[in-house]
């Protein structure tokens, strides 16, 4: 996943010209997690605030940078990553329906930043944490081990809705342009290229 990551923004050549960053999780419809949180890991600071919570309440940090540092050094691949540049300055954030599971995962570890406003219509409310066991019959027991939250804020059930609801008519390319509008007019890169 992070070489293909690579090999994608090697190859568009626009990339080092943006001076701001929409993700767009409108059709992150689940899966597997950690890979694009290890892709997007510059955008992660020390103080993001998105939380597991357990069953008896307790309070863990969703996202640690050491180690998603420490799962990049895993997979070998030492490119510089072009997310480096967005780690500071506001962050857009696209979300709609379809956007669930993993996708929203990856939506409350970005909402931990202060910096991240959102775009778009509810997710779908598949906000668990689980974690997948192989029994020996060859079957799959998936288990909820905790949910979400924001800091001390209350626990994350069902969806997710965005700070700036898009009308459920407008097209997924309307929802990432109102989300690049939003984006470029709060970023100083933008203001400065602007002005250059």
């Amino acid at each position: 996943y992070l070489t293909r990551f690579h090999d994608e923004a090697d190859t568009t050549p626009d990339i080092a010209d943006a001076c701001a960053l929409v993700v767009d999780l409108s059709e992150q419809t689940g899966g597997n997690a950690w890979p694009p949180l290890v892709a997007m890991s510059p955008l992660f600071s020390g103080a993001n605030n998105a939380m597991w919570v357990d069953r008896d309440g307790k309070r863990t940090a969703l996202v640690y940078p050491a180690g998603l540092e420490e799962m990049r050094q895993r997979t070998g691949e030492s490119r510089a990553n072009p997310l480096r540049r967005f780690d500071k300055g506001p962050l857009a954030v696209v979300t709609d329906k379809r956007t669930s599971s993993a996708g929203e995962m990856l939506l409350i570890a970005l909402l931990g930043e202060t910096r991240v406003q959102t775009f778009g219509s509810t997710s779908s409310g598949m906000t668990t944490a689980n974690v997948t066991y192989s029994l020996p019959d060859g079957s799959t027991l998936v288990l909820t081990q905790s949910r979400y939250a924001i800091g001390d804020g209350p626990v994350i059930r069902g969806g997710i809705e965005p700070v700036r609801q898009i009308h459920p008519g407008d097209s997924s390319v309307d929802r990432v342009a109102s989300a690049a509008e939003w984006v470029a007019a709060n970023s100083a890169s933008c203001r400065y290229t602007e002005h250059k």
